[in-house]
């Protein structure tokens, strides 16, 4: 009998500094279908996805957001000879992005480099005065598609609009670069993280 062992954060789907690199373990092996494993990967195929049909969403920035009420996240899997490879997708979306897979330890090396914005003194569902002509709204699996335009002014946040649920939180860190600059909200209003972003130069802020 053997011993499973595999990240707390997988199974909470939480992303949070305190504790993220946290392992769980069980006696036994991992089953998939009518085979067993002694070694899972993590895998994506997103490599292509800058170059994938998506628009930037319309709204103006001017409250916490979620667009994606009806969009769960999903676990992918897959066998490559003796390895199990897996990833993350997202259920309820259309056209090509459906069938992006992300690697979930990406998740792991952003959140160790993020900004988390725990509280403020503000409610944390304040709205803001106006509509922020710097931000812009963006798809959590390509959170940083509004910053890869010619001449973008210095101050423009792309903001992932995925308020209250914390599996789409933590698959927009999965996706975009290794160590991305990212703002990740917790219970802190709009303002004052959109504040934290420009202040920081992290222009990215998963909500």
């Amino acid at each position: 009998m053997g011993q499973a062992i595999w990240p707390t954060i997988f199974d909470n789907m939480k992303p949070t500094k305190h504790g993220f690199l946290s392992l769980k373990y069980q006696r036994g092996i991992f089953h998939y279908g009518k085979e067993s494993y002694t070694l899972i990967e993590a895998s994506g195929n997103d490599f292509e996805i800058a170059n994938m049909e998506g628009d930037d969403l319309a709204m103006p920035v001017i409250q916490p957001r979620n667009d994606f009420q009806h969009t769960e996240v999903d676990w992918r899997v897959s066998v490559s000879g003796d390895t199990l490879k897996v990833g993350l997708g997202l259920k309820g979306i259309d056209k090509k992005l459906a069938y992006v897979t992300v690697s979930p330890s990406r998740a792991l090396a952003n959140l160790s480099s993020a900004l988390v914005v725990e509280d403020c003194p503000h409610d944390t569902d304040t709205q803001l005065n106006d509509p922020d002509l710097f931000a812009i709204y963006t798809h959590p699996l390509d959170p940083g598609r509004p910053l890869r335009v010619d001449d973008i002014d210095p101050g423009v946040v792309a903001v992932v609009p995925v308020s209250g649920k914390s599996d789409l939180q933590l698959i927009s860190l999965a996706c975009g670069d290794y160590y991305a600059p990212i703002v990740l909200r917790n219970e802190a209003c709009l303002s004052c993280c959109l504040r934290i972003c420009r202040e920081s130069t992290y222009p990215m802020l998963v909500l």
